[in-house]
């Protein structure tokens, strides 16, 4: 009976990409999570745990990491089979602070709005002056005379 049980549980965690995992909490140390892909391996681990001073959880299932954005630093999210889930509030209707100045930078800034936008100045744009022929560098990095 015991093969059956752990030759259906193996097949059915293969069927759903998921894995068998033993949280391991040491009474001296830090969490550990263990991630198996076979039942028996997940036992064993179990049995070379036994008499040690630790509490031990057992379960089949998906790993759903906590990640951050690269683009949004302190935003993060739950990584689910489903997608990613914010792990943030979002702010309720009214609960916005607006930014009416557009300043991105950290810390604030007072800026005033013109009311009117600046005219052109009224002296001709100078000419550019090209560089002469031998002045321009035809490759980089060290090639060629």
């Amino acid at each position: 009976m015991l093969e059956v049980a752990k030759q259906f549980l193996n097949h059915t965690a293969m069927e759903q990409s998921d894995r068998f995992y033993l949280v391991a909490i040491p009474d001296d140390g830090e969490p550990d999570v263990h991630e198996f892909e076979k039942i028996d391996t997940l036992i064993d681990q179990v049995i070379a745990s036994q008499g040690q001073n630790t509490t031990l959880f057992c379960f089949v299932g998906k790993w759903m990491y906590i990640a951050e954005a690269a683009n949004s630093p302190g935003l993060q999210y739950l990584n689910t089979p489903a997608g990613n889930v914010p792990l943030f509030k979002m702010p309720k209707p009214g609960e916005l602070k607006v930014n009416r100045t557009g300043w991105m930078g950290k810390g604030p800034r007072e800026l005033t709005i013109p009311k009117e936008a600046p005219k052109p100045a009224d002296k001709p744009a100078e000419a550019a002056v090209p560089a002469k022929e031998e002045e321009i560098p035809l490759f980089s990095g060290g090639h060629g005379p």
